[in-house]
C-alpha cells in the first residue's frame, strides 16, 4: 500500500483530526451554496469561511467544500454560532 504524499496526505489527516474533534466537540453548522456550472458541473461556496469548490455532482462538489471549510478552520478558527444562516433569493427585473 503506498503512502499518501503532499495534500492527498494531508486531507486525511485533516479528515481524521476533523473526526476527533466533532466527536469531542458539537457540530458547527455551515451553509453550501450551490451554482450549476454552465459547462458542467457545480460550483460550490461557504459564506461564513469564503471558502469554495466545485465538482461535477451536488455531492462532490458539497464533500470538496467540506475539505476546503475543514482546511480553512485549522487556520481560522470560528467559534460555533447558535443562530442558523438564513439563505433565501430574490428576483431582479431586467435591467
Amino acid at each position: 500500500m503506498r503512502r499518501p504524499t503532499g495534500a492527498e496526505g494531508r486531507i486525511r489527516l485533516t479528515s481524521r483530526a476533523f473526526a476527533k474533534e466533532t466527536a469531542e466537540s458539537p457540530l458547527m453548522k455551515m451553509t453550501a451554496v450551490l451554482t450549476p456550472d454552465p459547462t458542467g458541473g457545480y460550483s460550490a461556496f461557504n459564506p461564513e469561511t469564503g471558502s469554495v469548490s466545485q465538482a461535477e455532482t451536488v455531492a462532490e462538489a458539497v464533500a470538496n467544500l467540506r475539505v476546503a471549510v475543514v482546511l480553512y478552520l485549522e487556520e481560522f478558527p470560528l467559534r460555533p454560532n447558535a443562530n442558523a444562516s438564513l439563505v433565501t433569493t430574490f428576483e431582479l427585473a431586467d435591467a
